[in-house]
């Protein structure tokens, strides 16, 4: 509620007070930590549901060929949020017995050799057939903590 006072006998001197502004403030930083927690567990989600369908991909249980030595390279794929409201998945950087690292083969299967053209894109397919899915669950989450707030 707005309410206009007048003070002193000058004219045009008056007080605008709005009632419940504290309170309103209060509340609309309440709502922004709402959704910031909100958004942070829903990329934790989404985050970890990327991992399991990356890892899916690179096991041959997706539209991408199976990729070989799956054990070793599966194991070193990751999800991590290294700062607030950012989703990281990743190639831990092993090394295989004869020397070639995880993240080599990570870019050896997502784009090609010389010897093996034929690009997995196991990362970039993975993020391609669901980001749809991942924009519409934050629109949903975000929209939900507004709307029971």
């Amino acid at each position: 509620m707005t309410t206009i006072k007048t003070s002193g006998k000058t004219v045009g001197n008056f007080t605008i007070e709005i009632e419940g502004l504290t309170e309103l403030r209060d509340r609309m930083a309440r709502l922004g930590i709402n959704l910031f927690n909100e958004i942070n567990f829903k990329i934790m989600q989404e985050g970890n549901f990327i991992l399991e369908e990356v890892l899916e991909s690179v096991a041959g249980n997706r539209v991408e060929p199976k990729s070989v030595d799956t054990g070793t390279f599966i194991k070193s794929i990751k999800f991590t949020m290294p700062e607030q409201m950012i989703g990281k998945i990743y190639v831990e950087n092993n090394s295989y017995p004869n020397g070639t690292t995880t993240t080599e083969v990570a870019k050896f299967l997502e784009y090609g050799t010389s010897k093996n053209p034929i690009p997995r894109l196991h990362f970039n397919h993975t993020l391609d057939r669901n980001k749809d899915k991942i924009n519409k669950d934050l629109k949903i989450s975000v929209n939900n903590v507004v709307k029971n707030f």
